[in-house]
């Protein structure tokens, strides 16, 4: 989730919906890139950006099918980086979308980010789709650990969620994100840190019409941030196994196949990874009241959302550490 004023989400929900597409007729596509000679553009409807910038769908005189991302300049940085990241990431086999063709700039100065147009579907709960969760993310993990990095270009995590509860000392919620980070700041710092992919949800995960294995999109919270695959299985553990409702079996077999695919040595500990949710929601909600607009409805949804999510932390260990034991006797 940005740090930036408040904008409110693509999907808002945890359960998302897709987006409609609305024709666009702007001449200015095709003066913009003559060379793929775009037949069609339609445009996402659900766009709180102005301008050009927001997201389309694009097909070619030649049949192509395009998925475009229009950025305004202050985020073209930081969408270019992880466009960077998800294409290295497909090279080596990795489920995530590459860079079609190289960025554009636009006449305002925003730019073009133009991926493949992926025919998929959001999860929809089948044991085929979490078992095959399980696989991608352990594979998405292994090729993460071999990606090149300068360590010294790169922040952890836990520093970022410290630094993030520094900007609302008087939140009622306060001491106890605190209370939350001293656990899990030694499991960061302690046991080496990773990649992750930080903002996995359920309009980030897509499946494919076959039921292979999904794709992940969407790598702006892992530019310039180093962190802990326990992030990424409890943003799974929260989105996929337990909510709408808390699913021991779904947890189970998603686990169960992460680890059967996971090269480097992980343990997972109920307690820890409640507190490593429990921050993740903590953080979205300090970022929320570091832009606080309590009369903007789609702000206080949003915070409505992450308080319910840290309710439901709080009383998930216990179904998570039977998933977890069921998992270590097979």
């Amino acid at each position: 989730m940005s740090s930036s004023a408040f904008v409110p989400p693509a999907h808002g929900n945890l359960l998302p919906g897709h987006m409609r597409f609305v024709q666009d007729v702007t001449p200015l596509w095709r003066d913009l890139m003559p060379e793929l000679r775009i037949e069609q553009v339609h445009r996402a409807e659900r766009n709180e950006q102005s301008g050009l910038c927001g997201y389309y769908q694009i097909q070619t005189s030649g049949g192509e099918r395009l998925f475009a991302k229009i950025k305004p300049p202050r985020r073209a940085t930081r969408e270019g980086r992880a466009a960077e990241i998800s294409t290295w990431l497909s090279q080596q086999g990795a489920s995530t979308l590459p860079l079609r063709y190289p960025p554009q700039q636009g006449p305002a100065g925003e730019w073009i980010f133009l991926y493949p147009w992926l025919e998929s579907r959001f999860f929809d709960e089948s044991p085929t789709q979490v078992q095959n969760l399980g696989r991608a993310l352990a594979l998405l993990h292994n090729q993460l650990a071999a990606f090149p990095l300068e360590e010294k270009d790169w922040t952890l995590l836990v520093d970022s969620w410290k630094a993030q509860l520094k900007s609302v000392p008087s939140a009622t919620f306060a001491l106890e994100y605190q209370a939350s980070l001293s656990v899990v700041e030694p499991l960061f710092r302690g046991r080496g840190t990773c990649l992750a992919h930080n903002d996995l949800h359920r309009a980030n995960v897509l499946f494919g019409i076959q039921n292979d294995l999904p794709t992940f999109l969407d790598f702006e919270d892992m530019v310039g941030v180093r962190s802990s695959v326990l992030v990424d299985v409890a943003a799974v553990i929260e989105r996929f196994c337990f909510w709408p409702e808390v699913d021991v079996p779904k947890a189970r077999l998603f686990l169960t196949h992460y680890l059967a695919c996971i090269e480097n040595s992980v343990v997972f500990n109920p307690v820890e990874l409640v507190q490593v949710g429990l921050c993740r929601c903590f953080h979205s909600l300090a970022i929320l009241h570091a832009v606080a607009e309590p009369e903007n409805p789609g702000w206080c949804l949003e915070v409505a959302k992450f308080e319910n999510l840290i309710q439901c932390w709080k009383r998930w260990e216990g179904a998570l550490g039977r998933a977890l034991a069921t998992v270590e006797k097979r």
